[in-house]
Parts: structure tokens; sequence; C-alpha cells
């Protein structure tokens, strides 16, 4: 299964969800931060979290979720999850 090294810039994560839809994947598997109120560009090499429900990205609330329980910072990245879309929800580019 492909994955994206850290949190890569917009322009990269549309790329990545093109390249998905070309294999003929049927599903994706991320983490995303489900109380994010706010997604964030970076320049590459940079990490932050996101919330894949947020624009730009705009998916539909995920098939399932399970949060992580992550206690990182503090539990600052408490809300952090997996969520799980069908690829062919995914956006061609921003929402």
């Amino acid at each position: 299964m492909p994955r994206l090294p850290g949190a890569p810039p917009f322009e990269q994560i549309f790329a990545a969800f093109a390249n998905l839809r070309r294999s003929g994947s049927e599903w994706l598997l991320t983490t995303t931060f489900v109380d994010l109120r706010a997604n964030r560009d970076i320049p590459l090499g940079d990490w932050r979290p996101l919330n894949l429900e947020l624009p730009p990205f705009g998916l539909p609330e995920p098939e399932a979720v399970l949060i992580e329980g992550c206690a990182e910072e503090g539990g600052a990245y408490a809300d952090k999850a997996l969520g799980l879309w069908r690829v062919a929800s995914l956006p061609a580019g921003p929402r």
C-alpha cells in the first residue's frame, strides 16, 4: 500500500489521490484529525495535522473511524484517527 511521508503540501496530496484512483485501489485508510477546525498548507518536509473532511479536501464522512488514543504532546493530538474512505470519493482538486 502506498504511504505518504509526513504530511505533504496540498498539491502533493491531490497528486497522491490521483495515483490512488489510477491504481485501481478501492479503499484509502489514512490518518485524519477529527476535531481539527481548519487545514493549512505547508512547504515540503514540514508537518501539520489534517482533517480530510475539511477544505481543501472535503472528503465525505469516512466509512469507518478508529480513534487512535494518541497521548503524545500531553494529549494535544487526542483526536488523531484512522479514517476509511472509498477511493472513488477522493477529489481531483480543491473543494
